[in-house]
């Protein structure tokens, strides 16, 4: 199962949890008074106007949209999910290249992941229930020149696999 299906099952879940637990409340009587609320409801989100429309789409043109998948608490918890998820489709493209579930053959850092790979960033903060939440997205491009090469590292990685296999039916004999 590739990382992209994993995050996609999880959420699922949770989606589905979170709806049991929508129909398990009672519902509203017409005796109920409607009354304004000094703040928004705990579960109403409201994000601000400077936050872009594109984050709320699958992809853009050539790019796909990647944000975390909800709000966090902390800055570092919404930019640690996020670049989890920029790996996961970093892996995703890796294993269409080697036909293989094992990527690390081609390894990028973190600062080279955000730089090369998220054309467009987004950083930003959200309210639910009078909490301020933290959020990250980005437009994901699988760079040309990341592409050449880590199709070269994995043709690396297949020349030192043979030469093993070559050495092991040699016997690992070397003549002097």
């Amino acid at each position: 199962m590739s990382p992209i299906q994993l995050l996609h099952d999880i959420l699922i879940v949770v989606l589905a949890l979170t709806a049991q637990a929508d129909s398990n409340k009672s519902p509203a009587t017409s005796s109920d008074k409607t009354t304004k609320l000094s703040v928004a409801p705990l579960d109403q989100v409201i994000y601000p106007e400077t936050r872009p429309a594109w984050l709320d789409q699958e992809s853009i043109d050539d790019r796909a949209v990647v944000q975390s998948l909800r709000l966090h608490r902390s800055e570092a918890e919404a930019k640690a999910e996020f670049i989890a998820l920029v790996r996961a489709y970093v892996a995703e493209h890796l294993e269409e290249l080697s036909k293989q579930s094992d990527v690390d053959f081609y390894r990028i850092d973190d600062k080279t992941l955000l730089k090369d790979f998220i054309t467009e960033a987004y950083q930003g903060t959200a309210q639910r229930g009078g909490e301020t939440l933290h959020e990250m997205g980005g437009q994901f491009v699988f760079p040309e020149q990341h592409r050449q090469a880590a199709a070269n590292a994995w043709d690396n990685n297949l020349v030192g696999d043979r030469m093993f296999v070559v050495a092991m039916a040699g016997g690992g004999l070397t003549v002097s």
